[in-house]
């Protein structure tokens, strides 16, 4: 029977005879070690880790579904008070979610997130996508104009004349032309269709397969796509097309498997999986542009500065030379730039009872490489370095480690496990000197 199992990241599960609390069939267990080797880069294990007899999530988060109807939600493991909770972590991830640059949640509220975080991770997605497919469907969809070439038995439109002769040399009555026709068969609308036959077979809730069946009849017209790719490419979305924009996203979602891979035939029947770093750094980024001081600029992956940058003279024209970009998380500049703060997210469980609270040292070099070129492009700024960290019950207060008088390094925890008002409320910790010079000025 379809179920759905739930793991947390580093999680294990695995058939019979295999580690892991809950079990899986051997033959989704078979589908699942074919996706995650045909990462094209194999040896990363970047989604799982799969051994022949179990499955480990690591630090992606999603919805895997087997071709038997397994579902395997994955929820990022997010420090509770009282322990583990699935709905409160389903909530979390759907909140910072819909911050992800590359995710299709950026419209969802919170009265869509209470309305959702109940169901499974899969039926959720569902429901977001048919919330804006019911009002697509009550107001119409759009029409574009389409060339079609066809032999008919009236003139209509363009005789084409070299095919005219080829087709009807002894069928005079006919006519091959070609003409112009206002219709929805266009190839954004034959992705929505295509997108939603795959969630028919995809999904386990009689609501949302009773609200596609509806959605469908309005598609019946329009053939499905034959060429994903194609149509991805050629599918024309513009600001006069509000709820296409909303849309075409998720069926781009749904149809690739959000997932870079190389599809096979035994690979699962639908995938949608995200990197929890890069979903922690976008939620992180929105957060903190919410939280500074109104006269500060807050920017993510600023691109301004070289490692190595040099002259060099090559016959008789000197060019500069620029190596190995520095691209923190987030940078945040005051009015006059007098004041430059630099931040880097971590997805990564710090423990405070050790000395270097398991921070790495990639993670601190990176940082002061960061902070020596901004000081050496910004001098007499105060350049302030910052490492913020999801917080867990081992790490609940910051860190402060000293690279030299000028510069240092704050490790901050961010409370996921709260209301964004809190969380905006506990980062302007990071502001507060701030705030108060400016109040005191």
């Amino acid at each position: 029977m379809p179920r759905t199992i739930t793991l947390r990241e580093y999680e294990s599960l695995g058939v019979h005879g295999g580690e892991g609390k809950q079990k899986i069939s051997e033959r989704a267990l078979k589908e699942i070690r074919a996706y995650v080797q045909d990462n094209p880069d194999p040896e990363s294990n970047w989604v799982m880790r799969v051994t022949s007899r179990t499955v480990t999530a690591k630090n992606y988060v999603g919805v895997i579904q087997t071709r038997d109807g397994t579902t395997i939600e994955i929820l990022p493991k997010v420090d509770l008070d009282g322990g583990e909770d699935t709905d409160r972590e389903r909530d979390i991830f759907l909140k910072m979610l819909r911050h992800y640059r590359d995710g299709p949640c950026r419209n969802l509220n919170d009265a869509d997130i209470r309305a959702i975080k109940n169901f499974p991770i899969l039926e959720a997605f569902i429901a977001m996508f048919l919330k804006d497919m019911r009002e697509l469907t009550r107001r119409g969809l759009a029409c574009a104009y389409g060339e079609v070439e066809e032999n008919r038995h009236y003139l209509k439109g363009k005789l084409m004349m070299a095919q005219h002769l080829r087709h009807n040399l002894v069928h005079r009555e006919r006519f091959y032309v070609r003409y112009e026709i206002f219709s929805p068969n266009r190839p954004v609308n034959r992705l929505l269709k295509s997108a939603l036959q795959l969630l028919l077979r995809a999904s386990r809730k009689e609501e949302n397969r009773a609200q596609i069946r509806n959605a469908l009849f309005y598609f019946e017209d329009i053939p499905p796509s034959t060429d994903v790719d194609t149509d991805l490419i050629r599918a024309r979305v513009d600001r006069t097309m509000p709820l296409y924009n909303r849309l075409f996203p998720w069926a781009r979602l749904f149809l690739k498997r959000a997932a870079p891979a190389t599809w096979r035939d035994n690979n699962p029947a639908l995938a949608l999986l995200f990197p929890m770093q890069d979903i922690f750094e976008d939620y992180v980024a929105h957060m903190i542009a919410r939280a500074a001081p109104p006269n500060w600029n807050v920017k993510a992956q600023e691109r301004k500065y070289y490692l190595i940058e040099r002259s060099v003279t090559e016959q008789g024209e000197n060019r500069e030379v620029k190596l190995f970009n520095l691209r923190p998380d987030i940078v945040a500049r005051d009015g006059d730039d007098k004041k430059i703060w630099i931040m880097d997210t971590k997805w990564k469980r710090l423990n405070a009872r050790k000395d270097n609270h398991d921070i790495t040292p990639g993670d601190m070099y990176q940082l002061y490489a960061y902070g020596k070129k901004c000081q050496e492009k910004c001098p007499g700024a105060e350049v302030q370095l910052y490492l913020l960290y999801p917080e867990n019950e081992d790490f609940t207060e910051k860190v402060t480690y000293c690279y030299d008088p000028k510069l240092q390094l704050t490790v901050f925890p961010v409370k996921l496990s709260c209301k964004d008002a809190v969380i905006i409320n506990h980062l302007q910790k990071l502001f507060a000197s701030v705030m108060q010079c400016e109040q005191a000025a």
